[in-house]
């Protein structure tokens, strides 16, 4: 008796937890159900990286910024491995609701807000969910919470985190002056140490 309720247990109830394991529950979009995200935009997806140690990253060059702060190419973290993973594909539109993993990492969930842009509005399964369509959406985030202005990359500071190399002529000097220093300080030291 025993034994059929282990096989019993295993057949048909580990299955259906696994069935219902994406099941989001979900309200339609408001100011209260979104509070949460520290960053919220639309984007078009630029590049998706593989998937490594269950996490792969979307690129997105960020379109408007509702709330936080990035730059407008955005790398985003999503699940890649499990059955509630997200599916990206290049040259989609999408809002995005991320929270931060660590900091400047963002990472999208299956049961967020987040949402793609359908050719067609009556595509879109979303609707039910959210309670709006994806451009009344897009109106209500602009008229909730505005539009941010994003972070622009400073020139000047990823240069000088560069390692340039000398190029020509330039090498040989660094090369020579280098030497000369070293026969500088040899007969220094010795003469000093005597």
């Amino acid at each position: 008796m025993m034994r059929r309720l282990i096989v019993f247990i295993f057949l048909f109830i580990f299955p259906f937890q696994k069935t219902f394991a994406c099941d989001c529950k979900m309200a339609g979009v408001s100011t209260e159900s979104i509070a949460k995200y520290e960053l919220i935009f639309i984007g078009k997806v630029v590049a998706i990286s593989g998937c490594d140690d269950e996490k792969a990253k979307v690129n997105f060059s960020v379109e408007k910024l509702f709330r936080g702060k990035c730059f407008p190419a955005t790398d985003v973290k999503f699940d890649c491995a499990t059955d509630c993973q997200m599916s990206f594909a290049p040259g989609q539109t999408w809002i995005i609701y991320a929270t931060y993993e660590k900091y400047g990492e963002p990472k999208v969930h299956f049961c967020s807000y987040s949402r793609q842009q359908f050719p067609s509005e009556a595509e879109d399964y979303n609707t039910s969910v959210h309670g709006m369509t994806f451009s009344q959406e897009l109106t209500w985030l602009e008229k909730n919470l505005g539009v941010q202005k994003l972070n622009e990359k400073d020139v000047l500071m990823e240069q000088h985190h560069e390692n340039i190399r000398p190029q020509g002529y330039d090498f040989v000097w660094y090369y020579v002056f280098g030497l000369l220093s070293l026969v500088a300080i040899y007969f220094i030291t010795k003469k000093f140490l005597k």
